[in-house]
């Protein structure tokens, strides 16, 4: 199994939380393409005999493009790579770029997986993180895909929002499981430098989300999706049935090959990660060539996931601190570990997995500067073992419903 990632990277605007590489101009929309197809010809032989199982069109805003250009690409992947057996193709959506014409337009082309990044259903949270879509944008896009048989549909979500209360984050996640949607990805927002959001924070005109109510929003979002049914197979990440996680996201968090193409996209050989420039100008000039290219030297995965046994990775995405190395348990394989990640890191993470029939379950998420502590609970059918709360945790969660309480959020 290999992956194909394509970046778009295209917006008409830039969102006030975002710090990926992006161009708010479309004007170079054809060079684009032909530096894309240029690079496809050059890493020809990347792949050597592997299948390439998904191919993923992320950004920037890949909706942006006509269907048109991307089956285009698709069929240029298709002539110099094994996608025979190809089972998944996404790209992602903004609501507000869908139309009746643009969705059968979709149709025709060998896309079936929809990503639409919704981020709320509540229109101020939408205007505070300058999103260009409102809530019934976002509602009328899903229910319009569904109508023209698309079946395998995510949204993204985004929790901690300045401002947001638990009720309502309570109804975002109730509204995007009536949508009957196969897959939710929950994302914790992070405040970067160089976005605007960086930039209000430092200027004390954003106050972000205290690490406690980012923690409850995370506790309720996976609360309401498991009990509606959907498989919390990675830490931000739900599917309702196993067929319908997201195979791409798969492929990174098992180590298997994948090739990025486009501006700051990043691949994976199994024992080299390169990455591209992260210029749209210089990528079009030097696509095709090793000289866009920064290799990055080699890679072990045992320093890089967390247990690997006879192997295949039982826990997946994890990318520990040094001092973390090694089996996620103790000796005794029924306690409960405390991890401390890197917040990027943490919500990487494979929540939940199945080693022996038991499962790791999250019991809470403590955001702490740039790191994040996560307790996990191992669990065997609905028993939870090991479950008995120390002195110093029973003061610890006191401490904080005092707290909430007294801002209100109780």
């Amino acid at each position: 199994m290999a992956a194909l990632y394509i970046h778009i990277p295209f917006c008409k605007t830039r969102c006030n939380y975002c710090d990926f590489y992006k161009s708010t101009s479309c004007a170079k929309t054809e060079d684009y393409i032909e530096a894309l197809e240029r690079e496809m010809e050059y890493r020809r032989g990347y792949f050597g005999d592997t299948p390439v199982d998904t191919v993923f069109f992320g950004g920037g805003t890949p909706s942006l493009l006509p269907p048109a250009l991307l089956q285009r690409l698709i069929d240029k992947a298709r002539s110099l790579w094994n996608l025979e057996g190809v089972s998944e193709i996404t790209v992602e959506a903004n609501p507000d770029d869908i139309t009746e014409h643009y969705l059968d337009e979709l149709a025709r082309t060998d896309i079936n997986r929809l990503s639409f990044g919704v981020q709320s259903f509540i229109d101020r949270d939408l205007k505070l993180l300058g999103r260009r879509h409102n809530a019934q944008q976002a509602v009328e896009a899903i229910r319009a895909a569904q109508a023209k048989g698309f079946g395998n549909i995510s949204l993204d979500l985004i929790f901690g929002i300045p401002g947001m209360s638990l009720r309502e984050w309570e109804n975002n996640v109730l509204r995007a499981v009536i949508l009957g949607v196969q897959h939710i990805s929950a994302y914790c927002l992070t405040i970067s430098d160089n976005t605007v959001f960086g930039d209000m924070a430092e200027a004390g005109t954003l106050i972000p989300a205290s690490d406690e109510i980012c923690e409850e929003q995370f506790m309720i979002c996976h609360r309401i999706l498991t009990d509606s049914g959907f498989c919390h197979y990675e830490i931000s990440n739900y599917a309702r049935g196993e067929e319908f996680r997201s195979l791409h996201n798969w492929a990174y968090w098992c180590g298997k090959t994948y090739l990025g193409l486009g501006p700051s996209a990043h691949s994976y050989d199994g024992d080299q990660r390169i990455y591209s420039v992260n210029n749209l100008e210089k990528y079009i000039e030097l696509a095709g060539t090793e000289v866009k290219s920064i290799r990055q030297g080699h890679v072990n995965l045992k320093d890089s996931f967390c247990l690997i046994k006879d192997g295949e990775m039982s826990v997946i995405g994890m990318h520990i601190s040094p001092y973390e190395k090694g089996n996620i348990f103790n000796k005794d394989p029924l306690r409960q570990r405390r991890l401390l990640m890197h917040k990027r890191e943490i919500l990487r993470l494979f929540a939940r997995i199945k080693q022996d029939g038991y499962s790791l379950i999250p019991l809470s998420i403590y955001f702490r500067g740039p790191r994040v502590k996560l307790e996990l609970g191992l669990a065997k059918g609905k028993k939870l073992y090991d479950k008995r709360e120390s002195a110093a945790k029973r003061d610890a969660k006191r401490e904080m419903d005092r707290t909430m309480k007294s801002r209100g959020r109780y």
